[in-house]
C-alpha cells in the first residue's frame, strides 16, 4: 500500500479503522509476497535438478568420447605392431 492510500484512508476512515485498514492489507501483500517467494524457489528447484540432469549427461558423453579415443588409440597402437610382426627386418 503507498502512503499517499494510507492517509486517505486514515482521514476518510478515522486513525484506528484506517491503520487497521492499511496493516491488514500491508499484511495481506507479504502474505502473497511469501507464496510468490515459495513458488519461486520451487521453480528455481526444478531448475537445479535439470541442470544437474544436464551435468551428468555431460560427465557420461565425456567418458564415453574418452573410452572411444582409448579404445581407438590401443587398436591404431595394436594395427601398427600387427603389421610390423609381419616385415622381415
Amino acid at each position: 500500500m503507498k502512503t499517499k492510500e494510507i492517509r486517505e484512508r486514515v482521514k476518510s476512515m478515522g486513525f484506528e479503522r484506517g491503520v487497521m485498514y492499511a496493516l491488514e492489507a500491508m499484511n495481506e501483500a507479504a502474505i502473497q509476497d511469501q507464496r510468490d517467494l515459495k513458488e519461486l524457489a520451487h521453480y528455481f528447484d526444478k531448475m537445479v535438478d535439470a541442470f544437474n540432469g544436464v551435468i551428468a549427461v555431460a560427465d557420461q558423453m565425456k567418458s564415453a568420447v574418452e573410452r572411444i579415443d582409448k579404445n581407438r588409440l590401443s587398436e591404431e597402437q595394436l594395427g601398427a605392431n600387427t603389421h610390423s610382426l609381419g616385415t622381415e627386418q
